[in-house]
């Protein structure tokens, strides 16, 4: 962060956020410590049990006192729709830009299906575009032919991103 600049824009927290308040375990893969999650999704390779704390980020943000959000990126291995659920108020008021990656091998082990985030986000008026190897592209639902799994997710008041993927040939209305 100190490299980057961002010292005292970004703020690390030992912390892992949800749906939930309380205490939880997760597994780190030895090899493969990015792909740490709440599930046990890689039981061929040697990993290790961690625990951290869990709030949500409704909360967090308020206890912050944080000002308006613009950016939420999110790739937790699966558990990306309880982190939406515990976001659900703030995510409402502020309508930041969402970058989620959503898997259905992932969130299956989770008990969902992407669609289902698709759903409580399009509730609150945002649009999904997918992002991979060609431009990007509107959608409205991940099928089994569905080859992204990171998405863009927008609402009516991104007017300038809007702009930026109908330069790439993206439908954009919300109609």
């Amino acid at each position: 962060m100190e490299l980057n600049g961002l010292g005292g824009i970004v703020l690390p927290f030992n912390l892992a956020v949800g749906d939930k308040i309380g205490d939880v375990s997760f597994y780190v893969p030895t090899v493969l410590p990015g792909a740490a999650s709440l599930a046990e999704l890689h039981p061929s390779l040697e990993q290790e049990l961690q625990s951290s704390r869990m709030t949500t980020l409704d909360v967090k943000l308020a206890e912050l006192r944080a000002p308006k959000i613009d950016l939420i990126k999110c790739d937790v291995e699966g558990a990306e729709l309880s982190v939406l659920k515990g976001g659900r108020q703030r995510i409402a008021q502020d309508q930041p830009i969402l970058m989620f990656e959503l898997l259905r091998k992932w969130s299956r082990v989770f008990g969902y299906h992407p669609n289902d985030a698709f759903k409580l986000l399009a509730d609150m008026d945002y649009r999904a575009f997918a992002v991979g190897r060609g431009p990007p592209r509107w959608i409205d639902e991940v099928t089994e032919e569905t080859l992204e799994t990171n998405f863009i997710f927008l609402t009516p008041s991104h007017q300038r991103e809007l702009e930026i993927l109908a330069r790439f040939g993206c439908s954009t209305s919300f109609t």
